[in-house]
């Protein structure tokens, strides 16, 4: 059986968050962040089990010293500066054709700390995350609204930090949200209230699951900083910016940041 290659994705724009809605901790920048999480996966992802692709997308403009870092660094860099909206340009990953079996998109508040555990029986991967951007009613509407049946006692909200699916289907998830009734669905949330406008793509993101047939990512992946864990026990940190910016977070950082690996 040959060796599954993993196409390992992110987004970032190299700009200043509005503190309002965003969660970046003020001591350490976007571009940083996808520093760290670039260097602590060539530190610490074994590719003996799999091999790997970096791919790094951006839509607006990246000081070209930044880009050389990264592209030294084995990522391939994307610029598409039409990419900035509707959807947001980690949305717009999906539509990029990889030559890998599965693709994991991550949020740049990351740090791989050892290889994941994966599994590749169903077409895309998530973690159930609380529901609480927007109420129950809500969530039944848009559930409805998509044709979906909503069973409260199911996962129906899910994290978008972390999503691994499988290459061939990012094209079907891309081309459902871009029909005339998801783009309804996320105008409707873009024009709510501030926290269900700032979570809109990860709730559109939960709705555009249920077209596929999806599964749970296991428990070391996207492990939450903010909830109890064993470090032993993580491959994917995820630390949620300025809350889960903790003391060991930051231990964690200090010894991806002193690592030679060029």
């Amino acid at each position: 059986m040959s060796k599954k290659k993993i196409d390992i994705a992110m987004s970032f724009n190299d700009l200043t968050p509005p503190q309002e809605i965003c969660f970046v901790p003020k001591s350490i920048s976007y571009y940083d962040q996808l520093v760290n999480l670039v260097k602590s996966i060539k530190i610490n992802w074994d590719t003996s089990i799999y091999d790997y692709q970096i791919y790094v997308h951006h839509s607006r403009p990246l000081d070209e010293s930044k880009r050389n870092y990264l592209e030294l660094h084995d990522c391939k860099v994307i610029y598409n500066e039409y990419e900035t909206q509707q959807y947001f340009n980690r949305f717009n990953i999906y539509n990029y054709e990889t030559d890998g079996d599965y693709t994991l998109i991550l949020d740049t508040d990351m740090l791989v700390l050892k290889t994941p555990t994966l599994n590749f029986d169903k077409e895309i991967y998530v973690k159930e995350t609380p529901a609480d951007p927007i109420n129950l009613d809500t969530w039944k509407y848009l559930y409805k609204k998509c044709g979906l049946t909503f069973i409260p006692e199911d996962s129906y909200h899910y994290n978008g930090g972390c999503v691994l699916i499988k290459n061939n289907c990012k094209q079907k998830l891309f081309d459902v949200m871009h029909t005339p009734l998801y783009k309804e669905v996320l105008t409707l949330l873009e024009g709510g209230p501030g926290r269900s406008r700032h979570y809109s793509p990860q709730i559109l993101l939960s709705l555009l699951v249920k077209n596929l047939d999806w599964g749970h990512l296991n428990s070391d992946v996207n492990v939450f900083s903010t909830k109890p864990y064993t470090l032993s026990e993580v491959s994917i940190l995820h630390y949620l910016g300025v809350h889960g910016y903790t003391s060991q977070v930051q231990k964690l950082i200090q010894e991806v940041q002193s690592h030679k690996i060029i």
